[in-house]
């Protein structure tokens, strides 16, 4: 996954540039728009793979667990682990 830097060098602009960019379309910042990304990718893993979640963390850019959980609920609303059982207990059903 690119940081913003690499995103707005990819993209020819200065990372103020795409901040502003992206400020401007859609309301988010380089930061949040990779907190997404990030946590979608960890949607799909959590139901699709017996990973752990510090494992699941790590893959998906985060530097710890307790990291993870934190950005996980902010956007969810729930821990990883509740969504994971939540899923799985519908899928299950």
């Amino acid at each position: 996954m690119l940081s913003p830097i690499q995103l707005a060098q990819e993209q020819g602009m200065s990372r103020r540039t795409l901040e502003r960019h992206l400020q401007s379309k859609f309301a988010v910042t380089p930061l949040q728009l990779q907190h997404y990304a990030r946590i979608k990718n960890a949607r799909k893993i959590l139901i699709n793979s017996k990973q752990s979640l510090a494992a699941i963390a790590l893959e998906c850019g985060y530097y710890d667990q307790a990291h993870f959980n934190n950005h996980f609920k902010e956007q969810t609303g729930e821990t990883p682990e509740a969504y994971r059982h939540r899923k799985l207990d519908r899928l299950k059903n």
